[in-house]
């Protein structure tokens, strides 16, 4: 978001809510609509795909200071 101008970084934030998850749940799944972005603040968000014989497999691991969505948001309107 660095590059962003500060009215736009206003406007953002006056839009922006805290959510904060439990461990293990889940913030979106594949194929939902993607209507908002994510900053992680604390902790960690792990993206992940299960296999087609029930196993997760890691795409992403995402720390604090980090965002996520951007691509399903801008591109897609889903999450893939």
């Amino acid at each position: 978001l660095k590059p962003l101008r500060d009215e736009a970084l206003m406007e953002l934030a006056s839009s922006a809510r805290l959510l904060e998850l439990a461990p293990q749940e889940p913030l979106f799944r594949a194929g939902e609509p993607a209507s908002a972005l994510y900053g992680v603040l604390e902790g960690t968000v792990m993206l992940f795909r299960t296999s087609s014989d029930g196993r997760e497999q890691v795409v992403h691991d995402i720390g604090p200071g980090r965002t996520l969505a951007e691509a399903a948001v801008f591109q897609y309107g889903v999450f893939p």
